[in-house]
């Protein structure tokens, strides 16, 4: 028996409450829910070892902008990641990315 260490068991005290359309609000109001012009629905998903949900949507569109004029265009994709605390309904962080992949054919 060893003396001097105390173990405890590992427990998930994650109780989230939150319902779909409620994350969905929440999303909107912070302009992370696409639905106009998808690409793929937004996902939902949720991490019971941080208790917190994730939202991302997606969305893309063909330019002839800038170098894009030169070649047969380009595919603009954009794709943002919202992540709330399901315990207090608060944002942890937003970060958007923009991904310009060319057309060649």
């Amino acid at each position: 028996m060893m003396s001097g260490f105390v173990v405890f068991s590992q427990t998930v005290d994650c109780d989230s409450r939150m319902d779909s359309m409620r994350l969905m609000n929440i999303a909107i109001r912070h302009n992370a829910w696409w639905n106009s012009e998808w690409y793929a629905p937004p996902s939902m998903k949720f991490n019971a070892d941080n208790c917190e949900w994730t939202v991302v949507s997606y969305k893309s569109k063909h330019i002839d902008r800038g170098d894009c004029k030169n070649t047969n265009g380009c595919t603009m994709t954009k794709e943002v990641t919202l992540v709330i605390d399901a315990r207090t309904y608060k944002v942890k962080w937003r970060k958007k990315k923009i991904m310009v992949d060319p057309n060649y054919e």
